[in-house]
């Protein structure tokens, strides 16, 4: 259309509506870095809102001792494997969920001082919606955190390429595959990285300790990151590290030791079992390393955890930068303190990661914010930019494939599988588990009063066999969380199933009190070492029949897989 043929008024209102819409397109505007912005946090959002059901209801068999420390925590017993903020804030979550149901349901009365309890049972008979209700919080915490990252970026690489670095540093956090992972298994990683992130914010808007609010505040932020997952704790030195390169020993000295001393309170604030159960957390603690010996992890392997996790450019991009400030760290070209300080953690973190063998990609949650920053320093500096524009957008795409990568491996496994088949085929027929106890259903009361006899009888034969106190209290500390929460049912629960497993309870330990006789069902775990166990195995191929296959939580995230044989009719 010619605008020149128009009338006077006519051709004034498409000029400035022209004049309008070029403004908004315009890349340097603000509105569009945040439209850009806004588009990706909902793509993050949506994409994780869609996994909320995934599992039944968990994906891993550890998840639901993050839910029951919620409970134990309200009456002193939070397990020491789980730190006492983690628990407060999940326990939170499920009151309020209780809360909500009853309220929402008219059953108003039903809320007493009671209320934990009542919680645990409507919990320990329904968890779903607790657990979807809690992954929402977590994925809106994550959403948060994304808005801290977009800060920090802001902070550290100032208005490099009109802005829009900060907004790719945003953008690779929200669409970092490891968010999805956290956010949806019960882990505090999700937690970690807030508190860090928000660690850092303060700590540069400190200007590194000289505005001493904002740097009190980095050191409770960094000390609530570590207490709510141990290598937390690698942020309050890589900082101390920091505050000596930017102030020297003799200037810095006190700055770091307030930092330290602040951090390290806070640390066992969050954590809780340090004031509360020193002993049973540092055995935790030591137990966990050992655990997590995991043999078939080979050396090197955590060479490709780190590039796949990260998004196989990110690395190369801090690399790259730290070679450049390497060479230009004096000079009027060379990096600003801030990102000095970037490149400094990055590179203490990288070497932290590729000295563990067993390194998994979601360790590095905490991290991501530093080497996103660092990477797209490095892209910053490169000579070309289409050179750069190239990379950045391949970076973009990249971790966007593996964030639909792994929202598609969430949603290809039927987690619960196994638990639907014994919800509809077991329910008053006992069965047997060689293996992990995957299986997220209630106990019933028979069940609850045998492992409740075996876990006591335990304890007494202990106590008998002359076991100093403080040794029992570090070999039980799991049975006594179990007894705590059996005594929340009233040691009841009529509407359960009644099962056992081979680690929970041994047959050899348990021969008086359940029979394998009595055993409808064995579900045999794969790879479970069942020739190892000569006596069992025949018994096994004597009286039961396979009848199926079927899949459960657990397997890092594929789910196990289980055989479920039924006893033969005689």
């Amino acid at each position: 259309m010619d605008i020149s043929t128009q009338k006077p008024e006519t051709r004034g209102f498409m000029i400035r509506s022209l004049q309008i819409l070029e403004n908004k397109l315009d890349l340097t505007s603000d509105l569009s870095r945040s439209l850009i912005l806004f588009s990706f946090f909902l793509l993050s959002f949506l994409l994780k809102f869609s996994l909320i059901k995934v599992g039944s209801p968990f994906v891993t068999i550890d998840d639901i001792t993050t839910f029951e420390g919620g409970f134990l925590v309200w009456f002193g017993q939070s397990p020491p494997q789980h730190m006492y903020l983690e628990s407060w804030i999940c326990g939170l979550c499920s009151l309020s969920t209780y809360v909500f149901k009853m309220v929402s349901s008219g059953n108003v009365d039903a809320i007493s001082f009671n209320l934990v309890a009542d919680a645990y049972r409507d919990f320990y008979g329904q968890p779903d919606e607790y657990v979807h209700n809690y992954r929402i919080l977590v994925i809106l915490i994550d959403m948060a955190t994304g808005y801290l990252v977009y800060c920090v970026g802001k902070q550290v690489i100032e208005n490099c390429w009109q802005g829009w670095a900060a907004v790719l540093i945003c953008v690779s956090y929200l669409l970092s595959y490891n968010t999805f992972w956290c956010d949806i298994v019960a882990r505090p990683d999700s937690f970690v990285v807030f508190f860090s992130t928000l660690g850092l914010y303060f700590y540069y808007k400190s200007v590194f300790g000289k505005r001493l609010g904002w740097f009190l505040a980095a050191a409770v932020a960094f000390g609530l990151a570590a207490g709510m997952k141990l290598h937390g704790a690698f942020f309050t030195i890589f900082i101390a590290l920091d505050l000596f390169r930017f102030h020297g020993l003799r200037k810095g000295f006190g700055s770091i030791v307030i930092f330290v001393c602040i951090s390290i309170f806070f640390f066992c604030f969050a954590a809780g079992s340090l004031f509360a159960d020193p002993l049973t957390y540092i055995k935790l603690r030591m137990a966990n390393v050992k655990d997590d010996f995991s043999p078939w992890i080979n050396w090197g392997e955590q060479f490709i955890a780190i590039f796949n996790g990260t998004g196989w450019l990110i690395v190369p991009g801090v690399l790259g930068a730290f070679v450049f400030a390497l060479f230009n760290w004096n000079s009027i070209d060379g990096p600003n303190e801030k990102m000095k300080s970037i490149i400094l953690q990055s590179m203490c973190w990288l070497t932290l990661f590729a000295s563990i063998r067993q390194l998994r990609a979601y360790w590095m949650l905490p991290a991501l914010p530093l080497f996103y920053s660092a990477a797209v320093y490095g892209l910053s500096r490169l000579p070309r930019r289409s050179i750069t524009a190239t990379l950045a957008i391949f970076s973009v795409v990249i971790l966007t494939i593996q964030s639909y990568a792994q929202v598609r491996e969430f949603k290809s496994v039927d987690f619960g599988q196994l638990r639907s088949w014994i919800q509809d085929n077991a329910f008053e027929k006992p069965f047997y588990i060689i293996g992990f106890e995957s299986v997220i259903l209630p106990k019933n009361t028979i069940c609850i009063r045998n492992r409740t006899t075996g876990i006591r009888r335990s304890m007494s034969k202990s106590l008998a066999a002359g076991l100093p106190f403080t040794l029992r209290h570090l070999k039980y500390w799991e049975e006594r969380s179990q007894l705590v929460l059996f005594d929340m049912l009233d040691q009841r629960y009529d509407s359960g199933y009644e099962y056992y497993s081979f680690y929970r309870t041994p047959l050899d330990a348990y021969s008086d009190i359940i029979d394998i006789e009595d055993m409808h069902y064995i579900l045999l775990q794969e790879h479970f070492p069942i020739a190892g166990q000569l006596e069992l195995a025949v018994y096994i191929k004597k009286n039961f029949t396979e009848i199926a296959e079927l899949t459960g939580a657990g397997g890092g995230g594929t789910g196990l897989k289980y055989k479920i044989f039924e006893r033969i009719p005689l």
